[in-house]
């Protein structure tokens, strides 16, 4: 057989097959996991969002019956390919109207997204100038240099301004009536949290926010804070307070007190080599280490002290059971993970509520 060739594996057997097939699932297996799913799922009451990027991967979501689902601007962008028209118009155009722009390319974009969704709550990050992804386009351009303020979290208030303004025209155009919110990321100040919240809304998200003449249904677009850092998680009480939902990244927060980058906490490489050479007591991968458990239980807390404020765990990567059991023991109880990471999560909280 010559390089290239393509080939299949029958998973149950081992057996090799020259070409490929159609993969099937045994429908008593499907009976038999959608039982084990629901009563993981009665077990532990919790909500489990999944991460999605295109209307594909809301179906894909839907199936697996989540309780709703998040995205980034960033994300949804490059997926387009616009990530690096949103840099230009931001980084490299004096035009006045420059913030008009952006909210037409976030409401061009977004409009398939949320009609996938349909009533499906959706929660979106706002533009992260601190991602990779947008960290590469950007150091393309000369005029980087030029904005040091992007790389703050409410640096342009417009910048907010004009993805609340796109995402309302884009649930106008789909007819989405779910739950949608714009969470800022690296809110380390209850100022911040209130910044955005006190800067009067466009237009388009005025009358997003209005109920329809038709049934009276509302539409609700707010913003909410997602925390990365110990600051932030100290203070989630207060920022909180001025938040209509409360997002905490716990790989960024760990990664934060390792002082390690975030994204070593979802490779092999190199924590696994400093683990093996007991480098580390814990694990930050797998593990919720002693140093960040005091910020966890604050953030936690919430829960029942300002109930009116969703608060959740956004988990990238792989679920590992051992952080899940030790974030559902502290309280938490509403989730959101990648697609394909949905029913790990749920088995785990399943797991977690039962002690088995």
């Amino acid at each position: 057989m010559s390089e290239g060739k393509q080939i299949a594996i029958d998973g149950a057997t081992g057996e090799v097959f020259l070409g490929g097939f159609t993969p099937s699932t045994p429908a008593e297996s499907t009976v038999g996991l959608s039982a084990v799913m629901e009563a993981a799922r009665n077990a532990a009451q919790c909500a489990v969002l999944a991460r999605v990027t295109l209307p594909a991967d809301v179906a894909e979501a839907q199936r697996m019956g989540v309780s709703g689902l998040v995205t980034a601007v960033d994300d949804v962008l490059a997926a387009a390919g616009r990530l690096d028209e949103l840099v230009r118009v931001l980084v490299e155009s004096s035009d006045p109207d420059r913030m008009n722009r952006v909210a037409d390319i976030v409401a061009d974009e977004f409009a398939p997204l949320l009609d996938a969704a349909g009533e499906t709550e959706i929660g979106v990050r706002a533009v992260d100038f601190r991602t990779d992804e947008i960290y590469q386009v950007v150091q393309r351009s000369p005029a980087a240099s030029e904005h040091p303020e992007l790389w703050v979290p409410v640096g342009v208030p417009s910048l907010i301004t004009a993805q609340l303004d796109g995402l309302a025209r884009a649930a106008r155009k789909a007819g989405n009536r779910a739950r949608l919110h714009l969470a800022v990321r690296h809110i380390t100040d209850p100022a911040q949290a209130r910044a955005p919240a006190q800067a009067p809304p466009p237009a388009e998200a005025r009358a997003l926010a209005q109920p329809p003449p038709t049934d009276g249904d509302e539409y609700r677009l707010t913003v909410g804070s997602y925390l990365t850092n110990p600051r932030g998680a100290h203070y989630a009480a207060e920022i909180a307070a001025h938040s209509a939902a409360l997002w905490l990244d716990v790989r960024a927060l760990q990664a934060a007190l390792f002082g390690v980058p975030a994204s070593h906490l979802t490779t092999v490489d190199p924590i696994d080599e400093y683990v093996r050479r007991g480098l580390l007591s814990t694990d930050p991968r797998t593990a919720v280490d002693a140093s960040v458990e005091p910020l966890l239980e604050r953030v936690a807390a919430l829960r029942d002290t300002l109930p009116r404020c969703p608060v959740g765990i956004r988990l990238a990567g792989e679920v590992y059971e051992e952080l899940v059991e030790r974030l559902y023991q502290l309280g938490f109880r509403r989730y959101a993970v990648d697609v394909h990471e949905v029913r790990p999560m749920v088995l785990a909280l399943g797991k977690a509520a039962t002690g088995r």
